[in-house]
């Protein structure tokens, strides 16, 4: 396994390259963030922003947590270019406290189950957890990541959550908004 050094210097390039724009939401963020009311909310792998902005700009309260200070600033760049403040935090997941509890947390397409016991405190009763990213299954596309580190096991997903009420959960395949090709993504909206 990588070690945080070089997760850290890989993201850094990934967001600095100039080809690299991400400005819009996921779909399926944008989709339930509409259903529920807006609240504190903590978008882990935050990247360059695009979910915590448009979350922001909906009315949530946002942290965006992420190990790339490069993804960070572009967040923040992001937020200021459309009149909203999110609380940027750089840090790296797997040791990061999780001391406060948030009405909604946010795992998009960054996969780590050794974070949901912690995800699970972090989460405020009545409060809810948005899981969206590459399932097992998507090692068979002919793109992205086929690094089964990278990828969730559906059953893992749903077991960590199997005491919260499921509002939703999908495994399958999705078109890629704006794009001819499809990915296999575990969707997940669990509410404590």
């Amino acid at each position: 396994m990588e070690d945080q050094q070089a997760i850290k210097h890989k993201w850094d390039a990934r967001y600095a390259a100039e080809e690299f724009e991400e400005l819009e939401p996921v779909p399926f963020v944008r989709e339930v963030s509409a259903s529920l009311q807006p609240c504190r909310a903590l978008c882990l792998a935050a990247g360059s922003g695009r979910n915590a902005v448009f979350l922001a700009q909906q009315g949530y309260e946002v942290t965006a947590i992420d190990i790339s200070p490069v993804g960070l600033d572009r967040c923040g760049a992001l937020a200021h270019s459309r009149g909203v403040e999110v609380e940027l935090v750089e840090a790296d997941l797997l040791t990061y406290p999780f001391a406060d509890q948030f009405g909604l947390v946010t795992m998009v397409y960054y996969n780590e189950p050794s974070l949901f016991p912690k995800l699970q405190d972090a989460v405020k009763p009545g409060g809810c957890f948005l899981f969206h990213t590459y399932s097992v299954h998507h090692a068979n596309q002919d793109w992205g990541p086929s690094d089964p580190a990278f990828l969730a096991d559906p059953k893992v997903v749903l077991e960590a959550f199997k005491h919260w009420r499921i509002r939703r959960f999908e495994d399958g395949d999705f078109q890629v908004a704006g794009a001819r090709r499809t990915e296999s993504i575990v969707r997940l909206v669990a509410q404590k």
